[in-house]
C-alpha cells in the first residue's frame, strides 16, 4: 500500500450512525443478559451440587422416625 494512498473513511448520515450505534448497543446488551443468565446457571447449579454434598450425610438422620409419647 503506498504512503499516499488515502484511507477509507466512512460517509454515513447522522442518522445511520445513531442507527448502527443502536445495534451496536443492543448486541452488547444481548451478550451482558447471556453471560448474566450463565453465571446464574452455574452459581445455582454449584450451590444445588453443594448443599446436596453436605445434607447427603444427614438423610439418614431425617427419615427417622420419632418414638410416639
Amino acid at each position: 500500500m503506498e504512503r499516499n494512498q488515502k484511507k477509507w473513511e466512512p460517509n454515513f448520515t447522522a442518522n445511520e450512525m445513531i442507527h448502527l450505534f443502536k445495534v451496536k448497543v443492543r448486541g452488547y446488551a444481548k451478550i451482558l443478559e447471556d453471560k448474566k443468565a450463565d453465571t446464574a446457571a452455574k452459581s445455582k447449579a454449584m450451590l444445588g451440587t453443594k448443599l446436596k454434598k453436605n445434607l447427603t450425610p444427614l438423610l439418614p438422620l431425617l427419615h427417622t422416625e420419632k418414638p410416639s409419647h
